[in-house]
């Protein structure tokens, strides 16, 4: 039986070892939005994302925030995040599995993970961004209790383009 191992992450060069993870998924992201709803994403864009993403790295590590990676068998395979967004809320971020590590539990692992986390930070909300053509986060989130809820402010497909095709779901804690 494969092993499923969670680690939390403290510093930027732990953090390091999840960055290939973030890249599949961003191109993984990006393939299946032009698939879904024919939105073009240039290379520059796309490396444009990620760089956006790493600088919000140190505010995950600092006080309530986190870095979640799951490995199998030793392979990093999983990764999600917990971004600080108010004494009260926190928004999951980055939520990927690999495909050659889905369909073990891995996914429902990190998310109860980060929800254990989120509430022993006494945060109140998590808040996440999503899209519809996710079946299978979207119905796990909802099975957890999430909840569609209008966009919020300060949302990441603002900036990219991806507002209009995206879910916004939160959860009380």
């Amino acid at each position: 039986m494969a092993e499923i191992i969670l680690h939390q992450l403290k510093t930027l060069v732990e953090i390091e070892v999840c960055d290939q993870l973030f890249r599949d998924y961003m191109r993984w992201l990006i393939e299946e939005l032009h698939a879904t709803h024919q939105l073009q994403i240039i290379p520059s864009q796309e490396e444009s994302l990620h760089r956006d993403f790493r600088e919000e790295w140190p505010t995950m590590l600092e006080g309530k925030g986190g870095i979640y990676l799951a490995t199998l068998d030793g392979l990093p395979s999983g990764v999600c995040t917990l971004k600080p967004v108010s004494d009260e809320e926190v928004e999951l971020k980055r939520f990927y599995v690999a495909p050659s590590a889905r369909g073990n539990g891995m996914g429902r692992l990190l998310l109860e993970h980060a929800l254990d986390a989120a509430q022993q930070f006494g945060y109140k909300q998590i808040r996440l961004e999503t899209f519809a053509f996710m079946k299978s986060a979207v119905k796990m989130y909802r099975s957890y209790g999430f909840q569609e809820v209008p966009a919020f402010d300060g949302f990441e497909g603002t900036k990219h383009g991806t507002g209009g095709v995206e879910l916004f779901m939160q959860l009380n804690l």
